[in-house]
């Protein structure tokens, strides 16, 4: 009897202990249940805007640099001691001013000289053709006298080439980026002396990716703008596009000729270029920010009788913070942008912001 009052007790506590075990462990259960069933009851204040058709264009922005339209190095080509400069760093010079003279007695005595030489062989050539008339001296000496003049002519110009180099002329007009020389320094044929940069007109150098390459062609008139002047906008003419990308980056380098005639920008500045892939015309167009990423698919939550519906949608064109929907989402269709990702499919929301569609971008 004993025994059977002991296995009972002992079968009465293992009961006891296997559903308690058993609650224990249903309770994340049934406060799980309990808690979706609170989430369904509960409304949630999410703000939506109402779709409408729009039209867009997809703009790439491009970096690229302002450069100089021409650079030219200026150098001598006679040797001498400098007499005088005529200009500075930072001077504006016009094409032909006289930017540096060299001491040119030496080359005014050697014209001198040449000069007298050729007007000596011009008489003696004179003289000889008269004489040819008299039939009293030969065709072959008549022709040494004529070598003779136009070897002196010859001579006597270069002289006086030389001497007029002798002032060094800017070959364009700009602004002197630096200066290599000073008054006394003796120079020789070659050397350089200033640099000079044509800013009235720039270059706009940009390298554009290649699947961005088949938008640009030598005439479009592109826009671009400056980070340091805002949203003002500036437009080039595409004067360039490379044949062949290069190797390293995989990019083609564009360049865009710009009138700069009121001298706003100068070399060196970086700029924005806008490179217009497409125009989207009429059709619906979201904000990134309000789609949720769902195992790779992109969705939208809308609002239809004050509850949730869950949309899978597809994209056609990401422009910047925007989305291009080419299905999954309709005209009409009020979409949740402020408060998406605390929702589910069929949850009870109240709609405490409406938004104009214009004014999500």
């Amino acid at each position: 009897m004993k025994k059977k009052i002991v296995i009972f007790v002992v079968m009465f506590f293992v009961v006891v202990i296997v559903l308690a075990v058993s609650i224990w462990l249903m309770k994340p259960e049934i406060e799980k249940i309990d808690d979706e069933a609170q989430y369904q009851e509960k409304r949630f204040n999410v703000s939506v805007v109402e779709l409408q058709k729009q039209n867009i264009e997809d703009i790439v922005s491009v970096i690229g640099i302002m450069a100089p339209f021409m650079t030219v190095s200026e150098s001598v080509e006679q040797s001498g001691t400098i007499d005088d400069v005529y200009f500075k760093k930072g001077d504006y010079v016009k094409e032909g001013d006289v930017l540096l003279s060299i001491d040119n007695d030496a080359y005014r005595f050697r014209r001198e000289q040449e000069k007298a030489r050729y007007d000596k062989a011009k008489s003696d050539n004179e003289r000889w053709e008269k004489l040819k008339t008299t039939g009293s001296v030969s065709e072959y000496v008549l022709e040494e006298k004529k070598t003779d003049m136009l070897a002196a002519k010859w001579d006597y110009e270069l002289a006086n080439l030389a001497l007029e180099q002798c002032e060094v002329k800017a070959s364009i007009s700009g602004y002197v980026q630096d200066r290599f020389v000073d008054k006394g320094e003796y120079v020789s044929p070659g050397m350089t002396i200033a640099e000079i940069k044509d800013l009235e007109f720039l270059k706009l150098e940009v390298n554009v990716p290649e699947k961005d390459i088949f938008f640009v062609k030598v005439g479009d008139e592109l826009a671009f703008t400056v980070d340091a002047l805002g949203e003002k906008k500036f437009k080039g003419v595409v004067a360039f596009v490379a044949p062949e990308a290069d190797r390293k980056s995989n990019t083609f380098l564009v360049e865009l000729n710009y009138d700069n005639f009121k001298n706003l920008l100068k070399p060196g500045i970086i700029v924005r270029l806008k490179l217009k892939r497409k125009d989207f015309v009429g059709v619906l167009v979201v904000p990134l920010s309000s789609l949720v990423v769902e195992k790779g698919r992109y969705i939208a939550y809308t609002v239809k009788d004050g509850e949730t519906v869950r949309n899978v949608v597809r994209l056609v064109q990401i422009i910047d913070s925007q989305a291009v929907v080419s299905s999954g989402l309709e005209v009409g269709d009020k979409l949740i942008v402020k408060g998406q990702r605390s929702v589910l499919d069929g949850t009870k929301v109240e709609i405490f912001k409406e938004t104009e569609c214009d004014k999500i971008r």
